[in-house]
C-alpha cells in the first residue's frame, strides 16, 4: 500500500514538472515570435503603440491595424479631452494615420503652439470623436 502512494506522488510530481517545463517553453516561444511593436510617447501625454500585425491586433483585442493609445496621463490635455486607453488615432488635422511613421511625419509639420485636431475611434465603437490639443513643438520628437 505504501509503495502505491509513493508511486502516485512521484508520478504527480513528474506530471507537475512536465507542465511547468511546457509552460516555460511556450512562454519562450511566444516571446520569440512576438513582432516588434514599439511603444512611443506622444507630446500630448499619451503612450502609443503601433499595431501592424493581425496576430498582435488579436492579442490586444482590436479589429483594425493602426496607432492605438496604450495609456494616457491623467494630468494631460489628452485625458481632459476624453482620450482613453484603447482609442485608435484615425487622423491628425485631416491626414489619415496608419502607423507611427505617419504620426511622426505629420508632427513635423506642426508649428509651435498650434492647435492640433486629432480624430479618435474609441475601442469597440463606430463613431469618431475629435480632440483639439495644443502642440508644444518639441515633446515626443
Amino acid at each position: 500500500m505504501q509503495t502505491g502512494r509513493v508511486r502516485i506522488k512521484k508520478a504527480a510530481a513528474a506530471v507537475l514538472l512536465a507542465c511547468i517545463l511546457l509552460a516555460v517553453l511556450l512562454l519562450a516561444e511566444l516571446r520569440r515570435e512576438a513582432p516588434d511593436n514599439p511603444e512611443i510617447t506622444s507630446p500630448f501625454g499619451m503612450v502609443l503603440i503601433n499595431i501592424t500585425d493581425q496576430n498582435v491586433a488579436a492579442s490586444y483585442h482590436v479589429d483594425e491595424l493602426g496607432v492605438y493609445v496604450l495609456a494616457v496621463d491623467e494630468n494631460s490635455q489628452a485625458y481632459c479631452a476624453g482620450v482613453r486607453s484603447g482609442d485608435r488615432i484615425v487622423s491628425i488635422n485631416g491626414t489619415p494615420i496608419h502607423s507611427t511613421g505617419d504620426l511622426e511625419a505629420v508632427q513635423r509639420l506642426f508649428p509651435p503652439a498650434s492647435m492640433v485636431r486629432m480624430d479618435f475611434r474609441p475601442q469597440a465603437q463606430d463613431q469618431l470623436f475629435t480632440a483639439s490639443l495644443l502642440w508644444s513643438g518639441d515633446a515626443g520628437r
